[in-house]
C-alpha cells in the first residue's frame, strides 16, 4: 500500500512554488539571456524542427569543455539554462 500524508504534501506543493517565484521560472522564457560563458564555450545551435515540428537544438559535444564551463559557471547559472531549455520543450506542447 501506498501512503501519502497531506501535511508532506502541502508543504512539497508550498515549496515548489516558493522556488518557482524567487528563481522567477514564470518569467524566464521571456527574461533569460544565456551567459557569455555558455554562449562562447557551449557550442551548439537551434538546428530547425523534426518531423512533427519539435525544435532540434545541435550540441557540438566534442568542442565542449565541461571542466572549464563547470569551474566558470556556478550551479545556478547551470540551474536556469536547464529550467529554460525545459520552459522552451514545455511552451512547444502547450502551442501545438
Amino acid at each position: 500500500a501506498w501512503y501519502v500524508s497531506l501535511r508532506s504534501s502541502s508543504v512539497d506543493v508550498h515549496r515548489f512554488f516558493y522556488r518557482r517565484k524567487k528563481n522567477s521560472i514564470d518569467r524566464l522564457l521571456l527574461d533569460y539571456e544565456s551567459p557569455d560563458v555558455i554562449q562562447r564555450f557551449f557550442p551548439g545551435a537551434w538546428g530547425g524542427n523534426d518531423r512533427d515540428g519539435r525544435p532540434i537544438y545541435v550540441l557540438r559535444i566534442g568542442d565542449i569543455d565541461v571542466r572549464g564551463l563547470m569551474k566558470a559557471l556556478q550551479e545556478d547559472g547551470w540551474i536556469r539554462h536547464v529550467i529554460f531549455f525545459s520552459s522552451i520543450r514545455q511552451a512547444w506542447r502547450k502551442i501545438r
